[in-house]
Order: structure tokens, then sequence, then C-alpha cells
């Protein structure tokens, strides 16, 4: 499952990925609706993160650091995808956090 925003104020929607696939392959919008995920299911998307490890250059983070600060920023991991034409605005990250991204294609 997957939760869908479109640009501006995000729609909270969620439905199976293949049919979000499905939506993006045929959009023709000027801006389509891409995923923007910051909750996550047991169960559900435990493949994205056996996926990912952390850069070496990463290990040390702050967020280690003391319960208290992770609590304080208790979302930390969001995943995003989108087809042709998505994005966001100009904005600030959550948090006032600086985000690494990563275009895998396009």
């Amino acid at each position: 499952l997957v939760s869908v925003s479109g640009m501006g104020k995000g729609t909270e929607l969620w439905l199976p990925a293949r049919e979000y696939i499905d939506y993006a392959m045929a959009a023709d919008v000027d801006a389509p609706f891409y995923v923007f995920q910051k909750k996550f299911v047991p169960g559900q998307h435990d493949d994205l993160f056996e996926d990912y490890e952390r850069p070496a250059l990463f290990t040390d983070d702050l967020w280690d650091l003391t319960p208290e600060l992770r609590a304080g920023f208790a979302q930390n991991r969001f995943f995003c995808l989108g087809g042709e034409r998505t994005g966001s605005g100009l904005h600030v990250d959550p948090h006032f956090t600086g985000a690494w991204n990563a275009l895998l294609c396009g």
C-alpha cells in the first residue's frame, strides 16, 4: 500500500502500489499525483527497508544520540515515488531537516 499526494495540500489516499504505477504510467495531466509515504505498516513495507542501507559516511547520526532526541523527531523516514511531471513546490522539509534524495531514473 502507498499513500498518494498531489501538488499543494496533500490528500491521503491508500491504494495498492500496482494501481499507482498503472495510474502514473497513463497520467497526462499537468501535475499528477505522486507517492509521499510517511507512515509504514509493519509487514507491508518491510521490503523497502531491507533494500536500503545507510551509507557509511552517515553512520554517525545525531538521531542515534538519545531516546529524547528520537522522540522529538518521530518521523524520520519518508519514501517518495512519482511519474513524469510530479514533484513538490518550494518547501521546508519536516523539522527543518535537510533530506538526501536520489533520482533513480528519469
